[in-house]
């Protein structure tokens, strides 16, 4: 029996890459993430949606297309829309890095 490696499909439409671009940099700037918190909020490396968000990843493939639609509540098509999508999430991860320490309460007296 011979063993073939699944066929990927790849993303490679100017047009789209950069409707991709624009409407992630929207998400993202909607729920008030840096670019390391969108990347953990869909599962990726963050240098890696670094690169897709500014369109340096001339080809992406479907799958990432749609992990990263999902890291936002959406299909792959609303994530291409010429218009801005509506994300379906309410919640996001928290803030990446230095957390800040809840005060402690006073002592009383």
């Amino acid at each position: 029996m011979l063993g073939f490696a699944p066929r990927t499909y790849t993303l490679t439409v100017p047009a789209s890459s950069e409707i991709l671009c624009r409407n992630l940099v929207y998400l993202r700037e909607k729920h008030g993430l840096t670019q390391e918190q969108a990347a953990a909020q869909v599962g990726m490396e963050y240098k890696y949606y670094q690169h897709v968000e500014a369109g340096r990843r001339s080809r992406v493939r479907l799958d990432t297309l749609d992990k990263l639609a999902a890291g936002y509540g959406l299909t792959g098509s609303q994530l291409l829309a010429a218009t801005p999508p509506k994300s379906k999430i309410k919640a996001m991860v928290g803030p990446v890095g230095r957390r800040r320490r809840k005060s402690l309460p006073k002592e009383p007296g």
